[in-house]
């Protein structure tokens, strides 16, 4: 998983890296960057608004402000659903991750959501969005009302471990030896691989 403190001392390091390298380092702005295809960027003086195309441009664009604070993300505690990003605070990512990821997107069309986690590792180990405003997920890690707005596969009793799994296109990867999850996928409409 990605841990990146962005606190004063951190983001000198992670501008630089931004800047030179163009956003290769697994930096917080790294994160931020790829929920940029629908951010704006403040226009500068006496020019039309920027777009978010190159890699460049969006590394230094997004590189984390001088704010102060402890501020730990995980990669697999963020979670984005269309226009929504789903947080997952848990001992890997607090709440002014969460208050700094607000402010670096601020000016964008996403919804942050803070999502408190208990018993597994990270929010995508209970909860993955695997496209078609559906969403696999294992119950009792975190409270489900924040997915009453899509479909659902609740993972079964026993192979809570298939809620951690990825879509690409319309087939939905699922870890092996989950044959109930598979075919609760499959009912939904996506083809299933081990």
């Amino acid at each position: 998983g990605l841990r990146t403190p962005v606190g004063a001392s951190a983001w000198s390091a992670t501008h630089r890296r931004s800047t030179a390298s163009c956003g290769s380092s697994k930096s917080f702005a790294t994160i931020a960057s790829r929920f940029c295809s629908k951010a704006r960027a403040a226009p500068a003086k006496n020019s039309s608004p920027a777009r978010c195309t190159p890699r460049c441009t969006t590394a230094r664009r997004f590189a984390a402000p001088p704010w102060l604070g402890d501020a730990p993300i995980d990669g697999g505690d963020v979670l984005r659903v269309k226009n929504t990003v789903f947080v997952g605070l848990t001992a890997r990512t607090n709440p002014e991750a969460v208050n700094q990821l607000r402010r670096i997107l601020a000016r964008s069309d996403f919804e942050i959501v803070p999502v408190k986690v208990h018993d597994v590792l990270h929010l995508k180990s209970a909860c993955t969005y695997i496209g078609k405003g559906c969403v696999v997920f294992s119950k009792g890690c975190f409270d489900e009302g924040i997915l009453k707005d899509y479909r659902k596969v609740n993972v079964p009793r026993g192979e809570e471990y298939a809620a951690d799994c990825l879509s690409i296109n319309d087939t939905a990867l699922v870890p092996k030896g989950y044959p109930k999850t598979r075919r609760l996928i499959e009912k939904v409409g996506f083809s299933t691989c081990e």
